[in-house]
C-alpha cells in the first residue's frame, strides 16, 4: 500500500487527469493498470484520502472543484502582466509622463519634478480651453505654450501662444515667468502640436537647426536669412520642435530665395 495522496484545495489544478467536459476523472497514484480489483471511490468523504495501489476511478471531479478558492478559476488564463505606459515625451533634459486625470508630470535630468495640468483642444481645432496651471515658457527662444490634450487622438502636446493671440491675457505671467520657464531642451520634451499650427508659424528643427514656416498647409524650409527677412519674419517668433515633430508633418518645397541682401539692422522682434 502506498502513502495516501492528500486531496488538497489545489489538487485538480495539479492533476492532469481531472479534465473539463467529463463526468468522471482519474486520480493517478503512480501505478499503471486498471483491474476489477480496484475498489471504487464513490463518496465525497472518501475523496479526503485516496489510497490504492492502482488507478482509482472517481465518480466526479466537481466535488474537488468546489473545494477551490473563489479567487481561483480553474482553467482561466493567468492575468496579463501590466504593461508599462510609455512617457509622453523625453530627451536628455526631461521625461514627461501622464499623471492622474489631466496632470502632466515632468522630471528633469537632475531629478527635479514639477506638474502641469493639460487643457484641451476639440476635434474642430477651434474650440479649446487652456488650464491656468498648464503653461510652460522657453527661456532661450522666448515662446510660451499651453499644454493641452487633443480630443481627436488623446495626445498631449504644447500649443504656441503667439503675441497676437486672444489667449495672451489668460496666461498667469508672473507665475509662468517665476516657476515654469525652462531651457529649450526641457520644453522640447513635450511634443509640439502639429495638427493645428498658426498661419506663418515658425519652427526650428531640433535635429539640424533649420527654420521652417507653416504656409499653405505644409512646412517649408527658409533657405537663408535674406529670405527670412524678406518675408517679414522675426526671430522672437521661432518655436521649438520636439525630436519627432518632422516625422509627423508634411514638408513642402523650400521657399524660393529672395535674392536680397542680409539687413544687419533688421529687428529681432516686432515692436
Amino acid at each position: 500500500m502506498q502513502t495516501p495522496v492528500a486531496v488538497t484545495d489545489d489538487y485538480p489544478s495539479r492533476s492532469p487527469h481531472c479534465r473539463d467536459g467529463r463526468q468522471g476523472g482519474e486520480v493517478d497514484d503512480g501505478n499503471v493498470g486498471v483491474t476489477s480489483a480496484d475498489p471504487p471511490v464513490a463518496t465525497e468523504a472518501a475523496l479526503l484520502t485516496v489510497a490504492t495501489d492502482k488507478v482509482e476511478k472517481l465518480t466526479t471531479c466537481w466535488a474537488l472543484r468546489r473545494r477551490l478558492s473563489d479567487t481561483y478559476v480553474l482553467g482561466s488564463p493567468p492575468a496579463p502582466e501590466p504593461t508599462a505606459v510609455p512617457p509622453i515625451g523625453m530627451n536628455d533634459a526631461a521625461t514627461v509622463d501622464q499623471g492622474p486625470g489631466n496632470r502632466i508630470d515632468v522630471t528633469l535630468a537632475d531629478g527635479t519634478e514639477f506638474s502641469l495640468f493639460a487643457g484641451y483642444v476639440a476635434a474642430d481645432g477651434v474650440t479649446r480651453s487652456y488650464h491656468r496651471s498648464g503653461y510652460i515658457r522657453d527661456n532661450d527662444l522666448g515662446q510660451t505654450y499651453a499644454v493641452v490634450k487633443r480630443d481627436v487622438d488623446g495626445m498631449v502636446v504644447r500649443v504656441w501662444i503667439p503675441a497676437g493671440s486672444d489667449y495672451v491675457n489668460e496666461v498667469p505671467w508672473a507665475n509662468v515667468l517665476a516657476n515654469f520657464t525652462f531651457d529649450t531642451m526641457v520644453v522640447e520634451a513635450i511634443p509640439l502640436d502639429e495638427m493645428y499650427p498658426s498661419d506663418n508659424q515658425l519652427v526650428r528643427n531640433t535635429n539640424d537647426d533649420r527654420i521652417y514656416v507653416y504656409v499653405g498647409g505644409e512646412w517649408r524650409w527658409i533657405p537663408d536669412i535674406p529670405t527670412f527677412q524678406a518675408w517679414g519674419f522675426y526671430w522672437c517668433n521661432i518655436t521649438a520642435a520636439d525630436a519627432g515633430f518632422f516625422d509627423r508633418v508634411m514638408t513642402g518645397n523650400p521657399l524660393p530665395r529672395s535674392g536680397t541682401q542680409d539687413d544687419p539692422n533688421y529687428p529681432v522682434c516686432h515692436s
